[in-house]
Protein backbone atom coordinates (compact mmCIF):
# COMPACT_ATOMS: atom_id res chain seq x y z
CA UNK A 1 0.00 0.00 0.00
CA UNK A 2 0.98 3.62 -0.89
CA UNK A 3 0.77 6.46 1.55
CA UNK A 4 1.67 10.21 1.26
CA UNK A 5 4.60 11.87 2.42
CA UNK A 6 4.06 12.79 6.04
CA UNK A 7 4.24 17.17 6.52
CA UNK A 8 7.44 17.72 8.75
CA UNK A 9 7.05 18.46 11.99
CA UNK A 10 7.35 22.36 12.99
CA UNK A 11 8.92 23.02 16.69
CA UNK A 12 7.71 25.80 18.91
CA UNK A 13 8.66 27.38 21.85
CA UNK A 14 5.67 29.16 23.90
CA UNK A 15 6.30 31.79 26.69
CA UNK A 16 3.42 32.73 28.53
CA UNK A 17 3.09 36.76 29.08
CA UNK A 18 0.15 37.14 31.01
CA UNK A 19 -3.68 35.28 31.65
CA UNK A 20 -4.63 35.08 28.01
CA UNK A 21 -0.98 35.84 26.42
CA UNK A 22 1.53 33.96 24.84
CA UNK A 23 4.03 34.38 22.53
CA UNK A 24 5.11 31.64 20.44
CA UNK A 25 8.05 31.43 18.35
CA UNK A 26 8.96 29.04 16.01
CA UNK A 27 12.38 26.30 16.86
CA UNK A 28 12.12 24.92 13.54
CA UNK A 29 14.50 26.44 10.91
CA UNK A 30 13.09 28.94 7.68
CA UNK A 31 15.03 30.03 5.39
CA UNK A 32 12.37 32.83 4.21
CA UNK A 33 9.87 35.07 5.55
CA UNK A 34 7.24 33.54 3.19
CA UNK A 35 7.75 29.90 4.79
CA UNK A 36 7.00 31.78 8.30
CA UNK A 37 4.32 33.36 6.96
CA UNK A 38 2.66 30.32 5.64
CA UNK A 39 3.00 28.74 8.44
CA UNK A 40 0.96 31.22 10.59
CA UNK A 41 -1.84 31.27 7.76
CA UNK A 42 -1.99 27.51 7.65
CA UNK A 43 -1.25 26.26 10.72
CA UNK A 44 -1.63 28.22 13.37
CA UNK A 45 -4.79 30.25 12.80
CA UNK A 46 -6.59 26.63 11.75
CA UNK A 47 -6.01 26.01 15.23
CA UNK A 48 -7.28 29.36 16.71
CA UNK A 49 -10.93 29.29 18.45
CA UNK A 50 -13.65 32.04 18.26
CA UNK A 51 -12.10 35.11 19.74
CA UNK A 52 -8.19 33.44 19.40
CA UNK A 53 -6.07 36.42 17.76
CA UNK A 54 -2.57 36.42 16.49
CA UNK A 55 -0.85 39.64 16.07
CA UNK A 56 2.37 41.13 16.13
CA UNK A 57 4.23 38.75 13.46
CA UNK A 58 7.90 39.16 13.74
CA UNK A 59 10.04 37.60 11.09
CA UNK A 60 13.24 38.32 12.64
CA UNK A 61 12.25 36.21 15.88
CA UNK A 62 10.26 34.21 13.97
CA UNK A 63 7.48 35.12 16.51
CA UNK A 64 3.98 36.00 16.88
CA UNK A 65 1.37 36.74 19.86
CA UNK A 66 -1.39 34.46 20.54
CA UNK A 67 -4.22 36.40 22.69
CA UNK A 68 -6.45 33.25 23.87
CA UNK A 69 -9.08 32.01 26.66
CA UNK A 70 -8.22 28.15 26.25
CA UNK A 71 -4.61 27.68 25.74
CA UNK A 72 -4.90 24.32 26.30
CA UNK A 73 -7.42 23.27 23.03
CA UNK A 74 -5.16 25.48 20.66
CA UNK A 75 -1.83 23.47 21.91
CA UNK A 76 -4.21 20.27 21.63
CA UNK A 77 -5.16 21.44 18.24
CA UNK A 78 -0.99 21.47 17.08
CA UNK A 79 -0.98 17.96 16.93
CA UNK A 80 -3.35 18.04 13.68
CA UNK A 81 -1.27 20.92 12.30
CA UNK A 82 2.23 18.59 12.61
CA UNK A 83 3.61 21.18 15.68
CA UNK A 84 5.13 20.34 18.85
CA UNK A 85 5.86 22.79 21.46
CA UNK A 86 8.95 21.83 22.09
CA UNK A 87 9.25 24.60 25.43
CA UNK A 88 6.90 26.14 27.73
CA UNK A 89 7.24 28.73 30.28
Amino acid sequence: MLSLPQKPWKRIRVERQDANRYLIAFMSPMKKEKEFRKALREDLESCLSEGDTLSDPKWDAKSVVLVTEDFETFKRRLVYVCIMVEEES
